[in-house]
Formats: structure tokens, C-alpha cells, sequence
């Protein structure tokens, strides 16, 4: 079990500001049945993660859901969010880039936080976290559309993954920026401090009822074949498929054929299809098929035409799960398939700035120095395309 190590200082730990009074914990941890010791364990992955114990509540508020209900609808009705084109996300947002960087900078940073900690660098944990945490003012008083999602979902990754104490303190921060900063105007802030009332094991039951709801009201306000209503869709297929080894991919994700008989074998519809194929069967550690599915993702994606951020998006998905898979198998083309998802991480990285792909980069970064001398490692500028 990976432990993060405390500071010289036997009462302060590394995270959220550098140097921490663990005291500032104890009451956090002590309404939870845990010690801080067991917090600074950050997690335990012998067993099957178990939700941390918070003051339990009956049920789930119903009017969490009809706030969120009320939400998406008035956001629509407004025309604070509003449809740009059937093959563009909607536009829900006057500081959506910023907020958009903001999302993508927070996801990235826990996860990479995640992985330092796991291998015992508490310094670097702490580091991400710390930058991670720094992004939510900016997303509590924000309005682009994904981040009431993303913010519960991320809760519930860090739960399933064991870091209940980072989740619990997710919860708490998030509700206390939106009291400290007052977050009112058009986004009822009532879903956000609703999630600290409720008990963490209800997270998973909200997450999919509040995903649900946004599949259902986007399709009735864009039409169902509107792209961002596909992206929903498939957003909420990818947390089903995830979580649930035994859910059959075909139940959930819609027929490759058919969307290419509609839109073409290029069109994003059809690639995010096959992308989800191979991100789920990467989770499900079914690298054979990965590699026939990422090999179908790559040539179809090196067909695009005039939109850079599009195929360098889908390139790199294709070859960071080919080179995984290639790695886990054993193939010998593993480090090609590497440096071609590193050479495009860097290409994509001048185009978008938002740092999606970090963790992945991280990722492959690692194996690159498990399996080769540090004086052999070629450049990304010498990576063959």
C-alpha cells in the first residue's frame, strides 16, 4: 500500500498550500470515524473501497434533482446556453475557454496527483492537488455546461479509487467556495451544497440521475442527433460501462454502422464511437481487441481533413491505448507507438493549452523510462509521425 510520507514537522502534511496543520483535519476526519494517520494512508487497494461514513440523511433531497431539473431548462430558455451548429458543442458560456481550462486543468492535476501519491511521492501529490483545488472558484462561478457533471463524477472516481479522504474534501471545498464566493446569478448553486449533506454511498445513484436528466433535457432541447446530445449520450454510456465489467458495450453504445450509413465513416459521431469501444475495453484489460479497435481509430482519423484539434485529438487517444496495449502485451513496437502519442500530445498541446492529455503524457512518460536507459531516450522532436 503507497503511503504518503509527513513532512519533518510531525503536524503538518503536504497539501492545499504546501505545509498543512493536520490539526485542521481532525475535525473533518473525526465527524468521519477516521484518524489522520488513516488519512494520510490515502488509500487501501486490499479491499473493495468503502464510502466514508458522513452524517446520514434518510433519503436523497428530492429537490437536488428538480434544482438540476430547473437548471439545464432555464439555461436553455435564457439562451445562456445555446446550440452553435449539429456538429459543435453548444456555446453555454461567455468565459467558457476559461472555464473550459479550468475543468480540464482540475481533472488532470487529481489525476496526476493521484498516481504521484500512489507511488509515494507525497511532495508531487500535494503539488497537483493543491493546483487542482485552486481551479474550483473559477468552476463554482462558472456556467459552461460540463461542470456540474464532471465535478460529481470526480467524487465518485476518487471514492471508487480509494482516496475517501480527498473526495470528502472535494465535497467540502467545492460547497464552501460556493458560500465564500457567494455564487448566485443564473447558476442555482444549491446542487453543489446539497453534495455535502449527503451520504458519500448515495454519490453513485446522483451521478446517474443527474446524467440521465442531462441526456434527456439536451436531446429535447437540441434533438437528439444534435452532436452535443451524442456527447451526453455517450458520456453517460462511458460511466455505466465503466463501472459495470458485466454491461454489454452493444446495449450501450449506438451501432458504428449506423452512424456511419448517417454522417460518414470521419464524422466525429462515428470516432467518439470507437473511442469509447477502446477506452472501455482498455479498462476491461482486453488489450488484443484494444489494439484492433485503436489500429480502426487511427486510420479513420488520419482521414481528417481541416480541423487539426479533431484528428490530433482522436490520434492520440488511438495511439496512446495502441501503445498500452502494444506495452502490456509485450509487442516490440511498444516504444513507437509511444513516442507517436508523445509527438502528438506536443502537437495538440500548441493548439490547446488546457492540458488534456497531462495525465496521459505522464502516463506514457513512464513506461518510456521503465524500458529505456535515460541516456538512450529519444526527443519528442525526433518522434517519427
Amino acid at each position: 500500500m503507497a503511503e504518503l510520507q509527513e513532512t519533518d514537522s510531525p503536524s503538518t502534511l503536504g497539501f492545499r498550500g504546501q505545509l498543512i496543520d493536520t490539526e485542521r483535519f481532525e475535525n473533518c476526519f473525526r465527524r468521519a470515524k477516521i484518524s489522520t494517520k488513516d488519512a494520510v494512508s490515502m488509500r487501501d487497494a486490499s479491499t473493495v473501497p468503502q464510502a466514508v461514513s458522513q452524517p446520514a440523511i434518510s433519503r436523497i433531497p428530492e429537490d437536488l434533482f428538480y434544482n438540476n431539473n430547473i437548471l439545464i431548462q432555464s439555461s436553455f430558455k435564457r439562451g445562456h446556453w445555446k446550440a452553435t451548429g449539429d456538429e459543435a458543442l453548444i456555446d453555454s458560456s461567455d468565459s467558457e475557454r476559461q472555464e473550459r481550462h479550468a475543468l480540464h486543468t482540475f481533472l488532470g492535476k487529481l489525476v496526476t496527483g493521484c498516481k504521484a501519491a500512489a507511488s509515494g511521492d507525497s511532495l508531487l501529490a500535494g503539488s497537483d492537488w493543491n493546483h487542482a483545488f485552486e481551479q474550483i472558484e473559477i468552476l463554482v462561478k462558472g456556467q459552461y455546461h460540463d461542470i456540474i457533471p464532471n465535478l460529481i463524477q470526480k467524487v465518485n472516481d476518487l471514492q471508487e479509487q480509494g482516496y475517501h479522504f480527498l473526495a470528502l474534501e472535494l465535497v467540502n471545498y467545492v460547497a464552501q467556495s460556493c458560500v465564500t464566493h457567494q455564487v448566485a446569478k443564473d447558476q442555482d448553486p444549491t446542487i453543489l451544497l446539497e453534495m455535502r449533506k449527503i451520504d458519500m454511498v448515495d454519490m453513485i445513484e446522483i451521478e446517474e440521475q443527474i446524467m440521465a436528466m442531462f441526456v434527456e433535457l439536451f436531446a429535447r432541447f437540441l434533438g437528439p442527433m444534435y452532436y452535443n446530445s451524442f456527447v451526453m449520450r455517450m458520456n453517460a454510456a462511458s460511466r455505466k460501462l465503466i463501472r459495470d465489467n458485466w454491461a454489454r458495450l452493444d446495449d450501450h453504445i449506438p451501432a458504428l454502422a449506423i452512424m456511419d450509413n448517417m454522417f460518414g465513416p470521419t464524422n466525429r459521431r462515428s470516432l467518439d464511437i470507437i473511442r469509447l469501444r477502446v477506452e472501455v475495453l482498455h479498462h476491461r484489460q482486453e488489450y488484443e481487441s484494444v489494439e484492433v479497435e485503436a489500429e480502426l481509430l487511427i486510420s479513420r482519423a488520419s482521414l481528417l481533413e481541416n480541423d487539426d484539434w479533431l484528428q490530433f485529438y482522436f490520434l492520440i487517444k488511438g495511439y496512446y491505448f495502441s501503445a498500452y496495449a502494444c506495452y502490456r502485451l509485450k509487442r516490440s513496437s511498444t516504444l513507437e507507438q509511444i513516442y507517436r502519442t508523445l509527438r502528438y500530445i506536443e502537437l495538440f498541446s500548441e493548439i490547446d493549452s488546457a492540458g488534456i492529455f497531462e495525465p496521459k503524457q505522464v502516463a506514457m512518460l513512464a513506461i518510456v523510462s521503465e524500458m529505456t536507459a535515460p541516456e538512450a531516450l529519444p526527443t519528442l522532436a525526433s518522434a517519427r509521425l
